[in-house]
């Protein structure tokens, strides 16, 4: 999902859609920062567990319309699945 969002920061995008879009990222970024560094350690102790652990990060949904405009491919939509939502 951190990689879809990225991709779709590179595009050219109006109105409130591009701060819900800057907003998950940030989220993101934040919860994958300390994962991220933990990974890297060179020991590997207790990667496996790091692993399977499971956060819950509340982020904004997205409407299928706002995405509309924006091109995106079928790879970011299933990676965005978690917070797509139908409707206008």
């Amino acid at each position: 999902m951190n990689n879809a969002l990225g991709e779709l920061a590179s595009e050219k995008l109006v109105g409130s859609f591009k701060f819900k879009l800057f907003k998950n990222k940030l989220k993101l970024e934040d919860a994958i920062l300390p994962v991220s560094k933990s990974l890297q350690d060179e020991s590997n102790e207790g990667v496996e567990e790091i692993l399977d652990l499971e956060q819950e990060i509340d982020l904004e949904l997205i409407l299928e319309s706002d995405l509309e405009q924006v091109p995106t491919t079928l790879k970011q939509l299933n990676a965005l699945k978690p917070i797509l939502k139908e409707g206008e």
